[in-house]
């Protein structure tokens, strides 16, 4: 939800988006091809299950077809000063729910 949240919040025409995530799930979706991969096999990863939240996946396929951004991996609760601000945010708004 982060790099939906994040990529949405782009309110002008920008060249040269990167995202950084310490989620290695969703670099690999970019970085291995696995989402074009679930695609293809109607939405079904390698062993045969069901791709999970499928309409979020689909949502940023739309926005990565926009915006054609780089995806980096940082490792997570590691000092990274953004990543833990992201963290933060991210948590504090889990709780408005």
């Amino acid at each position: 939800m982060g790099v939906i949240a994040g990529l949405q919040a782009i309110s002008f025409p920008v060249f040269g988006v990167s995202i950084y995530t310490d989620s290695k799930y969703v670099q690999h979706a970019f970085t291995k091809g696995w989402l074009n991969r679930w695609m293809a096999d109607g939405w079904r990863t390698a062993s045969g299950q069901a791709v999970k939240n499928k309409d979020l996946w689909l949502k940023l396929s739309k926005l990565y077809a926009k915006y054609q951004f780089s995806i980096h991996w940082v490792p997570g609760h590691a000092g990274n000063k953004l990543n833990e601000r992201a963290d933060f945010l991210a948590r504090k708004e889990a709780l408005k729910q």
